[in-house]
């Protein structure tokens, strides 16, 4: 093995890996002070709700194709254009109200 070549290689390598490593989705969880876990499932439970009524009542028809695959030949970019604004609006106004309600987002690290 030519040394020369083969320590830049690994040097690459290890920090490719590392920084792949590093760019991996961090868990998010909601906390709130005192909050047990009946408190956060009715609170989770209506702020999921309102935020799909409050989507369904700005984007109408889009509202509905949350989550669905859009078929047909016409206008499916601008299908796929408003379902992806109303997903981004229901996790916007979720994430409000549970924010309204006391609650933080914190991240958790995985374990090492």
């Amino acid at each position: 093995m030519n040394t020369p070549l083969f320590m830049p290689l690994l040097t690459l390598t290890a920090v490719l890996a590392l920084g792949l490593t590093a760019c991996a989705p961090v868990p998010v969880h909601w906390r709130k002070a005192g909050a047990g876990e009946a408190e956060w499932n009715r609170d989770k439970a209506a702020c999921q709700s309102r935020a799909r009524a409050e989507v369904s009542r700005r984007y109408g028809e889009a509202a509905s194709e949350v989550g669905s695959p859009v078929y047909g030949s016409g206008r499916t970019l601008e299908k796929s254009m408003a379902r992806y604004d109303a997903q981004r609006g229901q996790r916007r106004f979720y994430e409000n109200c549970l924010k309204a309600r006391g609650y933080a987002k914190t991240r958790t690290e995985p374990a090492k």
